[in-house]
This record gives structure tokens, sequence and C-alpha cells, in this order.
């Protein structure tokens, strides 16, 4: 083997790495279960790609480099999200991600960016055919997994009703629906034309021996999750012994029976369908919808560019019957949100049948709260995101900042929604997000990469696109002359606020224009390709799902890397190489002592990259250990795991405030068992207390929970000491002013101050936490407690009357404590 070609070799397999393993990839001993290990591992990939390119400049002597259409916009992605970093309101955030939020920081953008860069200068026509490939075996094996979960494999294992709603290995259904649907159109276009590969004896040989393997290894073991201990290692011999038997004889199975190829396909189909089904994603089937929609269509135009004019007396007329039969019969049995099954149909099933067009019903709590729809949960934090835009119009408040820039434009009314008191991170509208943390060019920039992408696919038949899409939108203009109520209904119920189509529109029309002009300076000719389809249905589904979601790992590793084996595959890229070194022709060259270093110093940098990442993983799970060891009231070991994750990274604001609620809760349960021989350790821990929250505070002054935990810990030392009291108020203050609309942020002052004596400012802290929210019942009981304390029995007997009347008239403190206080109104 040529030795040049090493790195080449070393890029594709990690390629192929980043397509199959990153999907199935779960950690059950990091902080974050799902998206972190898969974010490590796409990072390492970066590393090792990225260091295999160093490593070919220094073998071959050159740079080498393809110039593409899409240099333009990954460079905007990559500066405007630099920019944003440079300023963002908390730039550690920024460049590594929000805690438990890792995908769509600067770094995993820069990773991205990284790999597209690097598939279209090594990137090979065949590999993109081996990364679908790749794809698809690992969304047959996960797909595996998630309808055994609608079955019940694991549902002892999670709080959530992971029956009724499947996430498999991605670890949320919208996740989960969001990736099978980028990957549907390849199944749909390899039924109709399957490739010449043995992979598709490969998948459905994996599929079957899967099955078998996990059937023989429960049948001995009796463990329905064979996934660690001796379970896992006979779950894995007898897979590779079946998949080895097997596979030896791929050829001959192959020849012997030819129709696998398509049933591989049309079993992938179905598979992939029935999953996002039992995910009950809205968002994941409206984008698989529009999907089918869009590959059928772009299909169809394919055909008629061809002159395939007999396409519907032939054989694909047959599949594409097949397909879209055996996509309604699982609509059928499985059902839909808005579409009865066959259950529902027979009457053995009484589930009710959403009307999409209809408005959002509340659903009661037996508390008398109610469960606010997820529409007008959007809904609100879009506004909130739209006012953190306006604040920070161009460049955005910082990337991945919006956990922390939210609650600054944060609305009233978010009090009124039964998710009141979560913490948003995302705005669960990527392009919101990119508003909001990147400003208008940054969102701007990441449109351009989707416009460029589908200028790429619909080029060849532009004019029948054209033709379409005018004639939908005559049909549009059409429906709202005549039924202008049922028009504006279906665009508010998709758009959810039509407001954000503003700076939406104006991202775009900027997108569309730069993308035209880099059109007139491109010479190149765009020829069609079958994978047209697939590029442009995929992208359509991850549009779809990312605006109303947010993006994870696998679907942000297809949004950068498809477009870039489009240009491989279509060839529409240009080798600007720059020699650095000139070889002699056929002569072996040695090294000079300088190169020899030069390629030591490349090799070191990579495996000091690889170890920074494990060293990252490492925390986090030490971190990980000490958050379990506190929820059990082991103290001891909490400090101890704490300590570990703070050797490795000193710096993490979270790790610091784990010590302080560890060093916290040690100090009281020391003072509490013995104060008075142990008052050193007990002043000493309290100190070690306070020094780390306010490092952690120093670290991240942005971050409101940080800094309700913070008082929380001076709350817990005021046990101890009563000055850390106006500590916790301090720190709850500096929150609410990050935080202007928490309603429960007025009331913790409020009991602190009370506690203090300051019995006007507690009551003007309670009357403004019900005027931030009011069906705050604990807020107004609060309040009514006050009164009473003072004898004040007329108001503390009205705000007990406004619980029962607008809250929820069975609140049994306020029904006990308002005979109390009319009793006691009768004795004065």
């Amino acid at each position: 083997m040529d030795y040049k070609k090493i790195p080449t070799t070393i890029i594709y397999y990690s390629f192929l790495a980043a397509f199959f393993i990153t999907p199935l990839l779960v950690s059950i001993t990091s902080s974050e279960l799902f998206e972190f290990p898969k974010m490590l591992f796409m990072y390492s990939i970066a590393i090792v790609v990225g260091t295999a390119w160093l490593f070919d400049i220094f073998l071959s002597g050159k740079l080498r480099f393809k110039r593409s259409m899409l240099d333009i916009p990954l460079l905007a992605i990559v500066l405007t999200q630099g920019i944003s970093t440079v300023f963002s309101i908390h730039p550690l955030t920024s460049w590594y991600g929000y805690y438990s939020r890792f995908n769509g920081s600067f770094l995993s953008t820069l990773a991205y960016a990284l790999l597209a860069w690097a598939f279209i200068t090594f990137g090979k026509k065949s590999w993109f055919r081996q990364m679908l490939f790749a794809s698809l075996a690992a969304a047959s094996v996960s797909c595996l997994y998630g309808v055994a979960e609608h079955f019940g494999i694991d549902a002892a294992m999670w709080v959530q009703d992971v029956q009724n709603r499947v996430f498999s290995t991605l670890g949320q259904p919208n996740w989960l629906a969001a990736w099978l649907v980028a990957l549907l159109p390849i199944t749909m276009l390899w039924f109709l034309k399957p490739p010449k590969s043995l992979w598709s004896i490969v998948i459905t040989v994996n599929i079957a021996t899967t099955t078998i393997a996990y059937g023989m290894t429960y049948l001995f073991t009796q463990n329905p999750l064979p996934f660690y201990g001796n379970s896992l290692l006979m779950m894995l011999s007898i897979l590779v012994v079946l998949n080895g038997a097997v596979l030896a004889q791929a050829s001959k199975i192959r020849q012997a029976l030819p129709w696998l190829d398509k049933a591989t396909y049309a079993l992938l189909f179905i598979l992939f369908t029935a999953t996002i089904l039992f995910t009950k994603s809205r968002s994941g089937i409206l984008a698989m919808l529009a999907t089918l929609a869009i590959f059928w269509l772009s299909w169809f135009i394919h055909q008629n560019q061809k002159k395939q004019s007999d396409f519907f007396k032939k054989t694909k007329f047959t599949k594409f019957i097949i397909l879209n039969a055996c996509f309604l019969a699982l609509l059928l049995f499985i059902g839909t949100e808005w579409t009865p099954n066959l259950a529902q149909l027979t009457g053995s099933s009484q589930k009710l049948v959403k009307n999409p067009l209809q408005e959002n019903a509340v659903k009661p709590e037996a508390s008398g709260l109610i469960i606010s729809d997820s529409t007008d949960i959007r809904q609100v934090v879009w506004e909130g995101a739209l006012k953190t835009w306006r604040r920070y119009p161009l460049f955005g408040a910082g990337t991945e900042t919006f956990a922390y820039s939210y609650y600054q434009s944060r609305l009233r009314e978010h009090n009124d929604l039964s998710e009141w008191d979560f913490l948003y991170n995302k705005a669960h509208n990527e392009y919101l997000n990119f508003l909001a943390n990147n400003g208008l060019l940054g969102l701007t920039a990441i449109f351009l990469l989707m416009v460029v992408t589908i200028w790429l696919c619909i080029k060849p038949y532009f004019l029948a696109f054209a033709k379409h899409c005018g004639a939908a939108l005559i049909l549009g203009v059409i429906i709202w002359l005549i039924k202008p109520i049922f028009f504006t209904t279906i665009v508010n119920k998709l758009l959810i606020y039509p407001s954000l189509a503003i700076p939406l529109g104006i991202a775009l029309a900027l997108a569309t224009g730069i993308t035209i002009l880099l059109i007139l300076f491109s010479k190149q000719k765009i020829k069609a390709s079958a994978f047209d389809s697939v590029v442009l249905a995929s992208l359509v589904g991850i549009v779809i799902t990312n605006f109303y979601g947010f993006s994870v790992v696998n679907v942000a590793l297809l949004f950068f890397l498809l477009p870039a084996m489009m240009l491989v595959y279509k060839n529409l890229t240009q080798e600007k190489n720059l020699l650095l070194r000139q070889d002699e022709l056929g002569g072996k060259r040695i090294p000079s002592l300088f190169e020899i270093a030069l390629g030591g110093v490349i090799i070191f940098g990579g495996l000091f990259g690889l170890i920074q990442v494990y060293q990252y993983f490492k925390a986090d799970q030490n971190y990980s250990f000490a958050k379990a060891y506190d929820s059990q009231g082991d103290v001891l070991n909490a400090s101890k795991y704490i300590d570990q994750a703070l050797s490795i990274n000193p710096n993490e604001p979270n790790y610091n405030l784990q010590k302080a609620t560890a060093a916290a809760k040690a100090a009281w349960l020391v003072y509490s068992q013995d104060a008075s021989d142990s008052a050193g350790l007990v002043k000493t821990l309290s100190e070690q207390a306070d020094t780390y929250n306010q490092l952690s505070l120093k670290l991240n002054p942005v971050h409101i929970n940080n800094l309700k935990v913070i008082a929380k810990n001076y709350i817990t030392l005021s046990l101890i000491d009563p000055i850390y009291i106006q500590k916790a108020i301090d720190a709850m203050k500096k929150g609410w002013q990050l935080s202007p609309t928490d309603a429960q942020l007025p009331v913790n002052i409020a009991l602190l101050v009370q506690e203090q004596g300051k019995y006007d400012e507690a009551e003007q802290l309670f009357i403004k936490a019900t005027q931030l929210k009011p069906n705050f019942a604990r807020a107004w009981q609060l309040l009514a407690d006050l009164y009473g304390e003072q004898g004040q029995y007329d108001k503390a007997i009205k705000a007990h009357e406004y619980v029962l009347k607008n809250v929820n008239p069975q609140d049994t403190t306020s029904i006990i404590k308002l005979k109390e206080l009319q009793e006691k109104k009768k004795a004065q």
C-alpha cells in the first residue's frame, strides 16, 4: 500500500464511523446519556480527520483543498458564529455549548465545517453511497430497538412513557423522528433502483441476526436488556457467529435471491415509517408527509427529464404503488394524533382523534391546573426569542446563550403556562435559536447553506420546479380568495407565531440574493442525478423538524455533510492545491530532521486532542457520579467525585457549584451532629462552600439556575450562621435582575426578608409575584399567611378566596386556612 494514501484511508473510515457509530452511542455514566457521548465522538472524528489532513500535507508536500459552492456558506457560518462567540454574553458557553446541550456550540460548528471541507477535498463518488449505507445500517439497529421499546422492552427504565413515544438510542422522540425522516428518502430511491452492493445483504442479515441473537439471549438469561455483563457478551457472541456464517455466503445469497435488494429497502422503509409513527412526533410526522411529497415530485420530474414517459406503464409505477400502500397501511394500523387507526375505526379504542384545525384544548390536571399545549408554549417562547433578537440584531447575544439571553426578554405570559418554571435552553425553533444567538447575519449564513444546497438539487429541473411552485402559489391564492379564514387558520397553525416570518423572510431573502451572485460567478454545469430527489427531500425534512425543534448531533451531521457529499457525487469541486515542497520524480526522498519532528508534532497534536476529549468525558463522568451521590444524601462520595472533576476541569461553573453544594451540605451535616466539638470543621466547610459559590458565580454570572442553586446553598449555610441569609437574598436579587418576569424568585426573597423582620418588603414581593403570575396559589397563600400573622384577617381571607375562585376551587390548603381565618375573625 502506498503510504501517501494512508491519510485518505483514515479519513474514509473516520467518516464511516461517524455515520454508523454516532447514532448508536449511549453513555449511562455521563450527566447526559445521549447527546453528550455523540458530541464527544464527533469531536474525536474531527480531530482524527484534521490530523490525517495535516499528515497528508506532510507526506505529499502540498496543501490539498478543493473549492466548491459551499465554501462561502461554510465560511459565513464559521465567521458569524465566531464573531458571536467573541462578543458573547458568556464566551465559555458559546465555545463549548450550554451544559447538557453541547450541539450548536462554536466548537461543534468548527467540527462540522471541518468534516464538510474534508469530505469535499478527499471524498470520492463511491464514498457517497458508502456513507448512506452506513447511515441506513445504524438506523436499522436503532429502529429495531425503537420498535422493541414500543412493546415494552425497557419501560421500567424510564420515567417517560417510552412505550407511548419511543426514542431509542437518540434520547428524545422528536430527535429520533427528525433523523429517520432525513434518511427515509434513501430507502425510497434504492427500492425504486437498488444499488449493486453487498451492503443490502449486510443490512438485511444484521436485522435478522440481531433479532435472533436477542431472542436466544433472552431465552437463556431472561434479561430483557442484555446491554451489560454476561448477557451482553452472550448476545455479541451469537451475533458474531451468525453474521460471520451468513455473510461468508453473502455473494451466493445475493445471486440466489435477486429480489432481496428490493426487499431490503422496502423493509427499511416500513421499519423507519413505523418507528416515526411510534414517536408520535408532530413535527416528525408533518416532515415525513412533506418529505414523501417532495421526493415523489422531484422523482417524477427527474424521470420526465430523462424522457421516461412510459414510467406509469412499467415496474417503477408498481413500486410507487407498493411503497405508498405500505405507508397507508402503517398509517391505518398505527395511526396518528390526527388520523384514526384501525382500532379506533372498529370501535375497540375510545381514544379521540384531534382535529388539527381546531383551537388547542387545555388538559386539566387533578390539581385543577392545566397542561398547556406545546403550540401555546412555543408561541410564547418564540415571541420572547424575537424580543431577544431585537436587543442583539446583527450577531445575537452569543452562540448557544439562549438559556441566558431569553430570560431578559421572557414574557409575563410565560407564567400562565404549565411549564412556567422550566428552564428553556433552546427556543424549540432552530432558526429562532440562530436569530437570538447569532443575529440576522448568523441566520442568513445558515439559510445560505440551505439555499445553495436546494439550488444544486433543482438546477437541472429548474423550469419544471418553477412551474410546480407557481401552480402551488396560484392554488394558495385561490384558496385564500375563496376561503380566507381556512387559509389563515392553516398558516397560523403551521407558523404558530406568524410574526417570526418577518426576520426569517429577511434572512432568506439575503441568502437567496447571495446565492444568485454565487450562481452568476460560477461557470460549472450542474448535471442531473437520481440523488437530487434524496438530498432535496432530506433537506426539506430537516428544515421542517428544525422549525419546530432544534438540531441534534445526528441531524446536524446530515445537514452539513449531505450537501458536501452531493458536490462530490456530482463532481462540482475544483482542486486548488498549494505546492509546499518539490519532490524528485520517481525518486525516494529522505526527510530532514525538521520534517520528521514536524510529523511527530502532528501526530502528538492529534493524540493530545483525543486525550483532551477523553478528559472532558472523564470530568463529566465524575460530575455525574457526584450529582448521583448528592441526590442520595452521600455527601462524602459526592465531594470525592466532584473534587476529581475539578482536578480535570477547574473552570467549569457547574463543577464549582456542585462542590459548593457538597461543602454546604457537609457543613450542615457535621453541625447538626456535633455542633460543639467540630466548630472548626464546620467553619472550614462553610467557608469552602462560600468560596466555590463565588467562584461559580464569577465563572458564569448570567446563569439564572446557577444563581438559584447558589442561593439554596447559602440558605443551607444560614441554618448554621444567619449571616448567610443576606448572601442568599443578594444571589436571588441578582437572579431576578437577569429574569425580571420570574414569579418564583420574589416569593423566595420575600420568605427570607420576612425572616429578617422586613414585613413591608415581604408584602410587596408577594404582591409582585401574584402580579407576575395571577394563578400562583402558593404566592397568594404565603401573602395570606403574612396578613394573618399581622392580624389583617380581611386581606388574608380575600387572598384565599381568590385562590378558590380563580385558581383551584379544590385547593385543600386554602379551604382549611380560610375556615381558620373566618373563625379567628369572629373571635376578635
